[in-house]
């Protein structure tokens, strides 16, 4: 993914101090009621989906839709939720997949 800021013509890769700047300002605006993820570009492929829930996590308490790249990441987003969550059940879900591609088979 790529990112454009300002008025400037160039585009770069989302790393993670653009996608926390942008997590800080969706939670700020109270017409958006979530946040999807995005690849980073600090992590390898198999840690994007789970490092980027961690980051929005950390910076908004609106919804989250992850991008799931793997199942080992899939896991890793649900126990940290469990973590986030703790132990409590919330009148909403806290994050719901967007873009996964992990084959059920």
């Amino acid at each position: 993914m790529h990112y454009l800021r300002g008025t400037s013509k160039k585009n770069i890769d989302v790393g993670v101090g653009e996608f926390i700047d942008f997590v800080r300002v969706i939670d700020k605006l109270e017409n958006v009621q979530g946040i999807v993820g995005t690849s980073l570009k600090e992590y390898p492929p198999n840690c994007r989906d789970f490092a980027g829930f961690k980051i929005a996590a950390q910076y908004s308490y609106k919804h989250l839709r992850p991008c799931i790249y793997t199942s080992s990441g899939a896991e890793a987003i649900i126990e940290m939720s469990d973590v986030i969550l703790d132990g409590k059940l919330l009148k909403r879900i806290c994050f719901s997949p967007w873009v996964t591609a992990v084959s059920v088979h």
